[in-house]
């Protein structure tokens, strides 16, 4: 008998005593350390992952901001010509704003095609040990939604990154 995933110890405790009076039973066992040890290591992976996300987020987001700004280091000049012309800030914004998106949306996609990679070659160990187990775990792929997910924040990124750069040199111009 496996019982239901759940996370409180108390229950399968009460669920083994509940089989233990049973006269048809003669053992009845719940490895509740092995089950308390598993979800700890559970919980620390998980925050680990964050961990690692937000980090890499955080990376993504300056690498975006420093590419913009170099960018905009390179055509500094054509931007004060612009500016002088009476270009607004919008119009010098806008192309900064759309390199950031594209810098996002290959981000984005370059994830999902690593993302990809590593699950089709770690999931033949995964369910060797799965089977070790008993267990029928499997890595499953991004799904759409959680792709177009991946995509949109990272063109969100991108945006907020460029936009970030071209406020801040925009700042530096005016008298």
């Amino acid at each position: 008998v496996f019982p239901a995933d759940t996370p409180d110890s108390a229950a399968m405790t009460r669920l083994r005593d509940q089989f233990a009076q049973w006269q048809e039973v003669e053992l009845a066992e719940v490895d509740i350390a092995w089950v308390q040890r598993l979800r700890t290591i559970l919980e620390l992976g998980q925050r680990l992952l964050w961990a690692v996300g937000s980090a890499l987020l955080l990376g993504g987001l300056l690498v975006v901001v420093n590419t913009i700004r170099l960018s905009i280091e390179s055509r500094r000049e054509e931007i004060r010509v612009i500016s002088l012309l009476g270009g607004t800030h919008g119009f010098v914004r806008r192309p900064f704003i759309y390199m950031g998106v594209w810098f996002g949306l290959s981000a984005g996609v370059f994830t999902l095609v690593t993302v990809s990679g590593l699950i089709a070659w770690l999931n033949e160990p995964a369910l060797q040990m799965a089977r070790l187990y008993g267990s029928s775990f499997t890595l499953s792929y991004p799904s759409f939604l959680t792709g177009l997910g991946v995509i949109g924040t990272a063109c969100l990124l991108g945006w907020v990154g460029a936009w970030v750069a071209v406020g801040r040199h925009l700042r530096e111009l005016e008298p």
